[in-house]
């Protein structure tokens, strides 16, 4: 017989005789020592006819031995083996309904606890406060304008490092010296300048234009008023050091005169909490980062 087919018999032979419980029980029984029929007919407390037909069952599973015992052949002792892996395999517990609530639970809580950690350190990162600064203002500079004319007043910004810090003021100009803007991730400063006019003439006309430190209009509109008003002629941010100017052309029929405010602001702003925000970014971005990691060594492994 090919050898292939006595393993599948040998197989079936076991697998057939292991169904039936009364069997299973009798390999059990001489798994240690040989019985007699007698012995294992009061063991298993049945008549005679029904022990020898599970004995006859069991066929090439048991053998007998000199003094006429019945004990376990080698096809036997294997299929004790096999009950027994069988019978002490234990499947790994399936998670209980409450378990698979509590892991939902769970890794909602921590996506829950990381969003609300990421848009913290956002928050913190971006949020800006008020750290003080310095302002300058001269509020009334004399101007007479005649008809068709332009008044122009210059001012001039120059950024030293070291000092001493020159600050001079004219009818037609204003010069400061200072140092360098400060321009850091936490501390910065901004500076502005603005214009305010007031003219006592009961009607006037001007044309008014801003330009920057590289000579560039930054802003031109019309004015009409009547006398004694004092208007603001707007805001515009000092980007770069050098001179800028205002120009106010009278556009009427009648000398203008009044006179002109200049105000001049060096804020500073700062994040005092960008730190915290990095830190917070940073621990945002573990649970991705040890996600991955876990990944690749499961793999690995």
């Amino acid at each position: 017989m090919p050898e292939k087919t006595m393993e599948e018999e040998t197989y079936s032979l076991i697998f057939s005789s292991l169904k039936h419980p009364i069997r299973r029980k009798i390999l059990r029984m001489l798994t240690h020592n040989p019985l007699a029929f007698s012995e294992m007919l009061n063991a298993l407390s049945m008549d005679s006819g029904h022990l020898s037909y599970h004995l006859d069952q069991l066929d090439e599973l048991v053998s007998h031995t000199n003094n006429g015992k019945y004990t376990l052949s080698s096809i036997g002792i294997a299929a004790v083996k096999l009950m027994h892996g069988v019978e002490d395999y234990s499947p790994p517990p399936s998670p209980s309904s409450s378990t698979g609530v509590f892991d939902v639970l769970a890794k909602t809580s921590i996506i829950g606890i990381i969003l609300a950690l990421l848009a913290a350190s956002l928050f913190l990162t971006g949020f800006i406060q008020p750290a003080g600064g310095e302002s300058s203002e001269i509020p009334d500079i004399a101007v007479t304008i005649p008809p068709n004319q332009t008044y122009t007043y210059n001012l001039t910004i120059i950024y030293n490092e070291d000092g001493p810090w020159l600050e001079r003021v004219t009818n037609v100009a204003y010069l400061r010296e200072r140092p360098p803007l400060l321009n850091t991730l936490t501390l910065w400063e901004e500076g502005a300048f603005a214009f305010s006019f007031t003219f006592l003439q009961e009607t006037f006309a001007t044309q008014m234009r801003i330009y920057d430190a590289a000579g560039t209009v930054m802003d031109e509109r019309g004015e009409q008023g009547h006398g004694g008003t004092r208007a603001s002629f707007g805001t515009w941010a000092i980007t770069q050091s050098g001179t800028y100017r205002m120009e106010i052309e009278n556009t009427g029929a009648h000398v203008l005169t009044g006179s002109i405010g200049l105000h001049i602001t060096w804020d500073r702003y700062m994040k005092p909490y960008y730190g915290y925000g990095i830190a917070g970014l940073i621990l945002v971005s573990l649970y991705p980062t040890l996600m991955v990691v876990k990944q690749i060594l499961s793999k690995a492994s």
